[in-house]
């Protein structure tokens, strides 16, 4: 072997140490970064409490501070258990409180974006629809619900309010899986769940035990749930899991398959059952003259990153939604595909960066995407 190829393999053999060398760094600092950020998920004690119709509920007269990497807010609930427009009188009492007095009541059902994780209690769209001088919204979100729970919340507390219109935002990243789970894909606690049979919906697992995830449950997570179980024995998938350095290539460089077909063939059932269950919710809010609507709220990928994995299942979801429940007569907006359009030629900051959660600003896309559809 000459000295010039013993240098040429030193060399070799220097450089690509200094390149594993260099990806481990990186691989350390992403760890930590995550970590840290994983800790300063910080929200004082007591918001929600266990329910057993429900699952859980949010505490009345509760308020508090969440401090995130992302956000520092304060959270308010009045004593209805809802969560508090501080622009509106009455919100303790928001049946026809004095200020909305000739003016219609829309009642907002929804999960954690419609209450508005991550903003103040003016910055919620609820809040900002309030602002914009037409009717009177009511923030009845409770997050971590899906459209199971707030159906049946729906009929316990909401209706009770008597609204002209009830407005039930899904959240197309999570609800429908979650509405056939007995405990949630984000949610360590129990919930009631329906079950379509030959006689119809039934109600299953209530009243709803207080207890954590069993860990064969805390093992299902939401990319096994919506690109099956084998999934998680892929390399790349175990390379995804177990490397923030791989996730981060394999999200924004590695080229992603239309799954499209497989997600029509494996969500038919989650979208049956979410018919069902939307069929039951315009059984109950017609006899109370009161108007069902439904809006189509996406997540960020879903708005910033159209070729990723959850944008593609959240289009299979919403193409589905607004085609079948169109048919059924169910009034339906669509949030998801005009926030992409938008965001598109904005590129604004609509969502933050690690939560996940709607920034004010996202919240104020939505409200006015709420009053363009006509929902005043």
């Amino acid at each position: 072997m000459t000295k010039r190829t013993v240098f040429r393999i030193t060399t070799l053999g220097l450089v690509g140490l200094i390149i594993a060398s260099g990806l481990l760094a990186c691989e350390q600092f992403l760890r930590f970064k995550q970590e840290r950020i994983r800790r300063s998920d910080q929200l004082d004690p007591g918001l929600v409490r266990h329910d057993p119709l429900l699952g859980w509920v949010l505490t009345p007269n509760w308020t508090g501070r969440h401090r995130h990497h992302d956000f520092d807010v304060h959270y308010t609930i009045n004593a209805s258990g809802f969560r508090v427009d501080p622009g509106v009188d009455g919100q303790s009492a928001p049946r026809r409180a004095p200020s909305l007095a000739g003016s219609s009541l829309v009642a907002v059902v929804g999960d954690s974006f419609t209450f508005g994780l991550g903003v103040n209690d003016g910055g919620t769209f609820v809040a900002q629809l309030n602002r914009s001088g037409t009717n009177g919204f009511v923030n009845c979100a409770m997050p971590g619900f899906s459209t199971d729970q707030e159906v049946l919340l729906i009929e316990r507390e909401v209706l009770k309010l008597e609204p002209d219109t009830v407005l039930v935002v899904v959240c197309l990243v999570n609800d429908l899986f979650d509405n056939a789970r007995a405990f949630p894909l984000q949610v360590d606690a129990a919930k009631p769940h329906f079950e379509s049979t030959a006689s119809g919906l039934e109600l299953r697992n209530t009243p709803v035990p207080e207890m954590h995830k069993p860990p064969a449950e805390a093992a299902v997570d939401l990319p096994t749930v919506v690109l099956g179980p084998e999934h998680g024995h892929t390399l790349r998938a175990r390379l995804t899991r177990r490397s923030e350095l791989f996730q981060l290539i394999e999200g924004s460089v590695l080229p992603q398959p239309d799954r499209t077909a497989e997600f029509e063939t494996r969500f038919r059932p989650a979208l049956d059952l979410f018919r069902a269950i939307v069929r039951r919710l315009q059984n109950d809010c017609g006899p109370r003259n009161a108007r069902l609507v439904l809006a189509l709220l996406a997540g960020r990928s879903y708005v910033e990153e159209p070729s990723s994995v959850s944008a593609q299942y959240q289009e299979v979801l919403r193409q589905d939604i607004l085609r079948e429940l169109i048919e059924d007569g169910v009034r339906v907006i669509d949030l998801a595909g005009p926030m992409r359009r938008t965001w598109t030629r904005a590129q604004g900051r609509w969502f933050h960066p690690h939560d996940g959660h709607l920034t004010p600003e996202g919240h104020r896309v939505v409200a006015q995407l709420i009053l363009a559809a006509g929902v005043r």
